[in-house]
């Protein structure tokens, strides 16, 4: 093991590529937009405008290498939910969105009915909380594409939204305040890194004992690994149509810093104090980073930290958005301040132990 310990470069993914490939697609992207277009590359969800002052909000995710993790564990009624709830936290970070309807993708060698059934079955018993139909998808066999027993899945879901309800961030002021809502664990993001410390470096198999719990109880690999992305739609709608959320940011890949930049407007820095949350991260993010001997640097960058969104409110919402969060029974926290900063592009700034981690790296 390298002194800067395994990257997630290591475990086959590299960040700094995905954002070079999305800066390069991005000329051609906007080049199919219209008048109708309300977002720009980059947002968490797209918007289109309709009449009468109403912007559909749509959205298109997978879950990542979970899959690989459910299927070596032979568990596939929750991954589905894990699409859901990933998909609707992207919609719900542009404001109150009502989701409409959801489409998805299920591809795989050979089709396993079972296995099908019991994907679909979850993502089904999602929506129905929900109240958003599955209005079709494609189901796909494609030999020589995809890994024997492994499958694919992707969905897509579209919402609507008041276009005096959307949440962009363009009103942040310097001196706001950063708050940030707790994950279960991974979520769907950082398991191809998480595998490889969990499988190959500790050498663990699907149903070992990964950790014991502060209460005694022993968590297994497949448990821990297989908990069900945290959904945040509920308890942020009320804030958002009360006009207290400014931005939201839902902290999928890339981290914290990868994530929340994407909503702060030109000139906003967030300077983010992990000592205000690091004692109520779980446990699965201190065990990676332990194992892996990965860097502070690029441990922000993959995994959420515990943080699963970030909400931006102005100092004297601060008590009132805590208190309802507390009251929907939601773990928040507030992380951290944005500061204005004339004329320059927007940096996310975590200060842990004395030492402060820069993104991007070169906005000291």
């Amino acid at each position: 093991m390298s002194k800067k310990g395994v990257t997630y470069v290591d475990a086959g993914v590299d960040i700094d590529k995905a954002d070079q490939a999305v800066a390069a697609m991005k000329q051609h992207i906007e080049s199919t937009y219209n008048g109708n277009v309300l977002s720009h590359v980059g947002n968490f969800g797209g918007l289109f405008g309709l009449r009468d002052d109403w912007v559909l909000v749509a959205s298109v995710d997978g879950v990542g290498t979970k899959l690989q993790v459910a299927t070596r564990a032979g568990r596939h009624n929750t991954i589905g939910r894990d699409l859901v709830h990933h998909c609707l936290d992207d919609l719900t970070a542009q404001g109150p969105v009502r989701p409409l309807f959801f489409l998805d993708y299920f591809g795989m060698i050979n089709l396993d009915p079972i296995v099908a059934e019991q994907v679909v079955r979850g993502l089904c018993e999602a929506l129905a909380e929900y109240n958003c139909p599955l209005l079709g998808g494609e189901t796909a066999e494609m030999p020589g594409t995809y890994v024997l027993g492994q499958y694919d899945l992707v969905g897509m879901i579209v919402g609507i939204i008041a276009r005096n309800k959307i949440i962009d961030g363009s009103t942040i002021q310097d001196g706001d305040m950063a708050i940030g809502l707790g994950s279960d664990g991974l979520g769907t993001n950082g398991y191809s890194l998480a595998r490889k410390v969990v499988f190959e470096i500790m050498g663990r198999d699907i149903d070992d004992t990964l950790y014991t719990g502060p209460s005694g109880a022993k968590v297994s690999v497949a448990d821990e690994l297989l908990r069900v992305h945290r959904c945040y739609y509920e308890p942020l709608l009320p804030l958002m149509n009360k006009g207290l959320i400014k931005a939201a940011a839902h902290i999928t890949g890339g981290g914290i810093p990868g994530n929340l930049v994407r909503v702060l407007p030109e000139g906003a820095e967030a300077h983010l104090d992990h000592t205000l949350w690091a004692e109520h991260t779980p446990p699965i993010f201190k065990i990676i980073r332990e194992q892996s001997g990965q860097g502070w640097t690029d441990y922000f960058k993959t995994f959420n930290d515990g943080i699963g969104m970030t909400l931006v409110v102005s100092p004297e919402d601060v008590q009132e958005t805590l208190l309802q969060l507390h009251t929907s029974r939601e773990r928040a926290w507030t992380i951290g301040q944005i500061h204005i900063a004339a004329n320059t592009q927007p940096a996310v700034h975590i200060h842990q132990k004395g030492i402060t981690y820069h993104y991007p790296a070169d906005r000291k």
